[in-house]
């Protein structure tokens, strides 16, 4: 009686299965960056260290392209520790039909730095960062997202700075001027950055 091994090659195979199938559940549950962006982004695409942009999907063209223009206003040049600002972003473009942005402000070690509170809870929300969940992130909501609107788009929130002096500190922005067409394609993203000193290292510099 003759007794035939088995094929080594089976349980190979078999790995290589289950390997496949992990990477493509992973590759579905993995967080798209401008998944439902009209309801809005989730947070952690500010281009802020650490971070992507929303180009992480929206890849079409490159960052910053002329014909567009991100501003941030309201974010003090210089903060007090404990007071609260009202922080203006305003994304233009004559391409837009559809808008969407999201922000967060971190120190200099890349820790959040004070809080971010929603004004307009019809247009806006603080969400937790999808990778880095220590940091907290405002973007827009549906109502936000403005779908139709041509020209820009305006969001304001507040920012209340920590209780302490933590050293620099900087707001990281993004925006996607959307075509609307509910794809990721053919939409431009924007990028800006705004830091404030604390009033204690002005206060020493003069």
């Amino acid at each position: 009686m003759v007794t035939k091994r088995g094929d080594g090659r089976l349980p190979k195979l078999a790995a290589l299965v289950l390997i496949g199938l992990a990477a493509a559940v992973g590759t579905a549950l993995a967080p798209d960056a401008g998944m439902a962006s009209s309801k809005g982004p989730f947070g952690g695409f500010t281009g802020a260290p650490g971070e992507d942009t929303c180009r992480h999907c929206h890849d079409s063209f490159p960052l910053n392209v002329p014909g567009g223009l991100l501003t941030v206003s309201g974010f003090p040049e210089v903060y007090v520790p404990g007071e609260t600002y009202a922080v203006t972003v305003i994304l233009a473009s004559d391409s837009g039909e559809v808008w969407g942005f999201e922000a967060t402000v971190l120190s200099d070690k890349r820790k959040r730095a004070g809080r971010l509170i929603a004004v307009d809870r019809d247009t806006t929300k603080v969400v937790p960062g999808v990778f880095l969940t220590t940091r907290e992130y405002v973007v827009q909501k549906k109502a936000g997202s403005y779908d139709g609107q041509r020209g820009s788009a305006t969001w304001t929130f507040n920012w209340k700075a920590p209780k302490k002096d933590k050293g620099p500190l900087t707001i990281y922005v993004a925006g996607n001027v959307g075509n609307d067409n509910e794809q990721k394609t053919g939409d431009f993203i924007y990028a800006v950055q705004v830091t404030s000193q604390p009033a204690g290292d002005m206060s020493r510099e003069r």
